[in-house]
């Protein structure tokens, strides 16, 4: 009983992540990178670019030297499955 359980332990581990992690840098019109507390949109388009297959927002994302960290969760947009196996531009 206890190896059953372990088995079953083990590919839930297996699994496909559900989260993308995703780091951006942020800029002034110059260039200039930014500092402090930014809202951010991250936009994933089809190829060629149109309408968004995926939006979301992330307010209040900490930016220290133009650099900052997301956690993008597309399997829990509405469209539910986007296809990574091809070219998909982010804005």
């Amino acid at each position: 009983m206890a190896v059953i359980v372990s088995v079953a332990l083990g590919a839930s581990f297996a699994d496909i992540p559900k989260t993308i992690s995703f780091q951006g840098r942020l800029s002034n019109p110059k260039g200039d990178p930014l500092n402090g507390l930014h809202d951010i949109t991250v936009a994933i388009y089809p190829e060629p670019p149109t309408k968004p297959l995926f939006v979301e927002e992330h307010p209040g994302v900490a930016v220290s030297a133009g650099v900052f960290p997301a956690l993008l969760q597309p399997y829990y947009s509405e469209h539910r499955i986007l296809n990574f196996c091809k070219r998909l531009p982010l804005g």
